[in-house]
């Protein structure tokens, strides 16, 4: 396996666009935002006992450098620590970002406009609602902003969005990365309306099966010909 091939193989992590654009409204050193970034991509694993010792290892810090960067974090309150009972009802301490998102939420209502392409607050809810059914499950607060960064940051209307989530649905690939990664694709084409979008699908499908055609016919056995013997004239070697 190459060295490519194992890069994408260790998967990709997905940044809300939005925590990129209000850096500068975040107020953090460099290494701070570093290690707020790698809180959101391990947010399953946030358990504070030993969490020091593993962010430094994987970041390349002391542990006394990751402990002044994470109470930076904790000083301007864009993370808390929570007291959660693990399965064995053993009380642990967490790393949340609870306060994060709220900060981040402050943001998104601001830079919202009033009527965003004629959606009222109802029909936002019904896309929020389409992709719970989908996923069989209620949005995380980082899904959530992921979709917001589609609607305001990328400018895609609901209608685009669904196509994209039909897409995903389709090909057995339920998730937000692949979601996201249609739409980027999409935007890298000019793709805005829901016309253009169902055109790329199309264009898309017809390359697919035409591709698929041609592996078949690639992998056909060709026909048997039968061996044919050669006309020859004995009576050229019959004495006179």
């Amino acid at each position: 396996m190459s060295m490519l091939q194992q890069f994408f193989k260790e998967g990709v992590s997905l940044i809300p666009k939005g925590i990129i654009t209000h850096y500068k409204e975040l107020d953090l050193s460099p290494q701070a935002f570093i290690l707020l970034l790698y809180l959101i991509d391990h947010q399953v694993e946030l358990q504070s006992e030993a969490y020091l010792q593993r962010v430094s290892a994987n970041l390349g810090w002391s542990e006394n450098e990751s402990y002044e960067f994470l109470s930076e974090l904790l000083t301007k309150e864009y993370i808390q620590f929570e007291m959660i009972k693990d399965h064995n009802g053993k009380q642990m301490d967490i790393i949340s970002l609870e306060p994060l998102y709220l900060f981040l939420e402050s943001f998104y209502k601001k830079d919202e406009p009033e009527s965003q392409d004629g959606l009222n607050e109802s029909e936002q809810k019904s896309l929020i609602q389409l992709f719970e059914g989908e996923f069989g499950r209620s949005l995380t607060q980082l899904e959530l902003m992921q979709i917001a960064d589609w609607k305001q940051m990328d400018q895609f209307n609901d209608e685009v969005i669904i196509l994209a989530l039909q897409q995903a649905v389709l090909n057995q690939a339920i998730s937000l990365k692949y979601i996201d990664r249609i739409l980027l694709d999409w935007k890298k084409k000019n793709v805005r309306t829901v016309q253009e979008a169902k055109r790329e699908i199309e264009s898309f499908n017809q390359a697919k099966t035409k591709r698929s055609r041609q592996a078949n016919l690639g992998n056909q056995v060709p026909e048997f010909e039968p061996f044919k013997v050669p006309e020859f004239d004995w009576n050229r070697f019959k004495p006179e």
